[in-house]
């Protein structure tokens, strides 16, 4: 589940870079897109604090789904 997930981000990063996504398109667009793990993670993390920014929100997501081991092993 986390490599797929990982995958999944890096794919969304490749988009957002594609199509020039404002930080606000890319944070909208990546919640929209979540789905089973990732999405209730998402609501425990923003859940009290209010939305958080893209790159919070990837940073958090990455650490959790261990996005860090993946793309130094890539």
């Amino acid at each position: 589940m986390e490599k797929e997930m990982i995958l999944t981000l890096l794919k969304f990063k490749s988009y957002a870079r594609a199509f020039k996504w404002t930080e606000d398109e890319c944070r909208y667009c990546l919640c929209w897109s979540l789905q089973g793990d990732a999405a209730k993670y998402h609501t425990l993390i923003s859940s009290g604090t209010g939305p958080l920014t893209y790159k919070q929100l990837m940073k958090k997501l990455e650490t959790r789904f261990g996005g860090k081991e993946l793309v130094e092993t890539a």
